[in-house]
This record gives C-alpha cells, structure tokens and sequence, in this order.
C-alpha cells in the first residue's frame, strides 16, 4: 500500500464554535490543540506503513505537524474541510498515492490500534468507513484508490457516504471504533469525553478546568462550569416538538430504534442529551408481528349481535373482545378494560393507517417492555440515554375529541408528584400529581397528526426526571377508581 493519512485542520483562532456554551475562545483554542495531538500521536504511530500529512493553513497547527515530522498540504483557501480535502486528494493522487485515510482533528480517544485496524481492513479496491457513535458522521474514511468517492463532510455524512460506496460496486467494511467514534462538537460530546477511560490532552485539560469534578455535576452538565448562569436558562428554556420524517413502512422483525435513528439522519438531524421520543404505538405493534388479517377472523355470535345493533364491523368487536380483561360498556361502542389495565374503545384495536381495512392492528402485548426495549436499542446506537413514550389516541368520558395517552414509557418518571410542595402563593399542596408521561403524548400528538405519515416525535426542552418509570403506574387501581 502507498497511502497516506490525512489530517483536515482549519484554525485554532475559530476551532469549536458549537462550544461557545461551554468555553470561551482562548478555551476553545487550547481544546482544539489539545486534540489535533492527541490525534497525531496516534498517527506517529503508523508512520512504518502510511506517511501523515496535515492539510492546514494555520501556523500553530502547522509547527505541530512539523515536530512530528509529519508532511504539511497548505490549504491556502481557507473554505470547507470538504473543500480542503478535496484539495488534498489531488495534491496525493499527483504524487502517486494510491490509498488516502481521512482522520478528523477532533478526535482526541483515537489509539494507534484503531488506525492499524483500519490500514489492516484495506481492500484492494474499495473502502473502510468508521462512523461517528450516533452513526450520523464519518470520522475516519480510508479509499482505496485515492479518490474512490468524493467526500462530503458534515452532521450526516456517514448514509451518504456509504450510498456513494454501494454505487461503485466495491467492498466497504465498517468497523465500530470506540475511540475514532467520539468526535467533540458540543456540550454533550465534552461529557463523554471526560467520562470515558483515559488520559488524553484533551482530557487533563478539561479535568483542569473542572469539567467531571463534583462541582461541576452539582452545577448540572456541560456549559455549567464556567457560566454558572446558564442553570437558570435551562428552567425558562423553550420546549420544542420536533417530527421525525421519512420512516418507511414497519414491517415485523423491524427495529423502530433504528427506524427512528436513520430517518432523522436522512432529514439532517439528531438525537441530543435531554431529548424524549415519542413513537406512535402503531408502528411499534407493527414491528412485534401485532396485526391480523381480518379475513381470518369468525366473529362470535356476540361479536355479530353487537356490530349489527351498532354499524360496527363484527371481526373487529370479535378481536376487540378476545383482547380485553372485560367489558365495561356495550352501548353505540364498545368499551372494554384491556390486559393492560387500559379502558379504551374496542380494545385499542385499530384498522386505520394499515393497508385500507384488510387488516387491524393490536396494542403491544406488553408496551413498557417494548419501550424499554427500544430504550436499550436507542443507547446502543447513540450512546445517549433518551426516554421513550409509546403513544396511543384514547377518547374521554366527559370531553369530545381524542388526546393522547402514555401505553409504554421507559427512561423517566411519569408522575410529578407535587404533595407536600408549597405553591406561589404559600399554599401547601395536598393531591397534585401531574401526568407528565400522558402530557408530553399530547404535545407529539399535534405534530404526529393522523394523516401526516409522521408515527414519531422527539420533545427537546422538557427538564424530565430520570427514573424506572412505567405506563402501568398511570393506570388507576381498581380500589381507588371513583367510577367503578
């Protein structure tokens, strides 16, 4: 192999804006340093088998370079890192490099390991891509010939990146690489950085600056150290209800983590720290094999009496009624308290948004376990901890219209408990409980609509409380229900 690693660095005057909320420009400087030789040392390290170059037009970055004896591509056009990688590719490609690797400056946990596990997955004629954790950039891409693909660098680069890949024909290997994987663009990438094993640059400076220190826990996470205001920002901050766009058709055995996670990837967005996601119960039944062809359905003689007295469609009271615990009501609907402990119509049984009324879709056999599971799921891809509420549209005794309520939720308490608080007025409160879990539902709801193919929302803003909460807890015990 005649290769060569390269290095895409811009200026350490304006490195790292996205972490104005947390450091300052000197901060922010010194933090760029920092990483850009965490990441050359690890590349010192292959320099037996690839030369180095960093592509840069700034003279700090440049002196660095030059003390590991490292080649230096000026970059004299000051533009994108695509740009200048571009560049570069052309500068390698006239001297007759047949492998380019393309390592990002902001990585600081990068080890010489990794970087000779990427050389040693080298096809003859193809590529090796290690993405970013959250699966969205491409923090370290090997081409094999130099410019296999075009690059483009940015949030979301990695799906474009191994489309542009499968175009060609050629092999592409991923590797899942810890340490390429976390590159450091905001608050919540200084978190990981500093909670992860090591002793990096870029770690002991932070460590200096108190970032990871009990005080900087106490203060409540990134940005907090420093600017001790921002805490009070955070209580007054705007919530936002975000549409998850582009899932395709749920078929069973489908991961709706990963559903979610590559759809908002495509539409150019993310999961953050804080974020809570609200799925539509439908593509989750959807995914666990919970939908039945009416057809094969035979109604009971029940089933027929009471869809014939009420314009109903007999096989759906029929599934309605095998899936309920019992029947609360059977007048003009059927009404029924599902195993859930759920009292809802036809037991949450639905043929809207399948396939035109051939087929009806049931409630998850348990919600609380499919929303841990794809709790799990979501921490696995994103390394982030995200609440997941699986919703579903329940109409209401006393009011017209459907809300939404909260069938499975993992990740957070579901209940506010106000008892015992003294209000703004003085008074101490005695049977507040708010239903934050059924709330937030609603706030998805208004996005998710019921003709908008949107079966997904994420809620950033809201300060939740983490906790082993569950939809079972909203449900009212038969020995406090006022109605029974």
């Amino acid at each position: 192999m005649n290769g060569i690693l390269l290095i895409p660095f811009k200026s350490l005057a304006t490195a790292k804006q996205r972490l104005a909320a947390a450091l300052d420009q000197q901060q922010r400087s010194q933090l760029a340093a920092a990483m850009l030789r965490d990441v050359m040392t690890a590349a010192a390290g292959v320099t037996d088998r690839v030369d180095v170059a960093l592509v840069t037009g700034d003279a700090g970055a440049r002196q660095m370079a030059e003390e590991f004896g490292f080649l230096v591509i000026e970059d004299t056009r000051d533009e994108s890192e695509t740009a200048a990688i571009e560049m570069a590719t052309a500068w390698c490609e006239q001297r007759g490099y047949d492998t380019t690797i393309v390592v990002p400056a902001d990585i600081p946990l990068i080890t010489n390991d990794e970087l000779q596990r990427v050389l040693d997955a080298a096809p003859d004629e193809g590529a090796v891509f290690v993405p970013a954790y959250d699966r969205r950039g491409s923090n370290c891409i090997l081409r094999r010939p130099a410019s296999i693909i075009p690059l483009h660098f940015g949030n979301d680069s990695f799906l474009p990146h191994c489309a542009a890949m499968k175009r060609t024909g050629k092999d592409l290997t991923i590797l899942e690489l810890p340490g390429i994987g976390l590159d450091v663009d905001n608050p919540h990438e200084l978190d990981l950085l500093v909670q992860r094993h090591g002793e990096t640059n870029a770690q002991r400076l932070l460590r200096s600056w108190g970032f990871g220190s009990a005080r900087y826990r106490r203060l409540g996470g990134s940005g907090v150290t420093r600017r001790p205001q921002l805490t009070a920002a955070i209580a007054t901050a705007e919530l936002r209800a975000i549409p998850v766009r582009g899932i395709r058709d749920v078929f069973a055995g489908d991961s709706v983590a990963d559903l979610v996670v590559d759809a908002l990837a495509l539409g150019g967005l993310r999961l953050h720290e804080g974020d809570i996601l609200v799925i539509k119960h439908k593509i989750v039944s959807k995914a666990e094999d919970r939908r039945v062809a009416l057809d094969s359905v035979k109604p009971s003689a029940v089933a027929r009496n009471f869809a014939a007295a009420n314009r109903a469609d007999a096989r759906v009271v029929e599934l309605a009624l095998r899936e309920a615990k019992r029947v609360v009501r059977k007048k003009h609907v059927l009404i029924t308290e599902t195993q859930h402990g759920l009292v809802c119509a036809n037991s949450g049984v639905d043929v809207s948004n399948v396939d035109g009324g051939k087929t009806a879709v049931l409630l998850p056999v348990d919600p609380d376990r499919s929303a841990a599971q794809i709790h799990r799921q979501l921490k696995k891809r994103t390394g982030l901890h995200l609440p997941v509420i699986i919703a579903d549209s329940f109409g209401r005794p006393w009011r017209e219209g459907l809300c939404e309520v909260a069938l499975g939720v993992a990740g957070m308490k579901v209940i506010h408990d106000y008892r015992g608080k003294v209000d703004p007025y003085g008074y101490k409160m005695h049977a507040t409980e708010e239903a934050v879990a059924d709330e937030l539902a609603c706030v998805a709801g208004l996005v998710c609509g019921k003709d908008s193919r949107i079966p997904a929302c994420i809620i950033r803003g809201y300060p939740y409380r983490r906790g082993g909460g569950s939809a079972r807890q909203l449900v009212r015990p038969a020995e406090k229900d006022l109605f029974r």
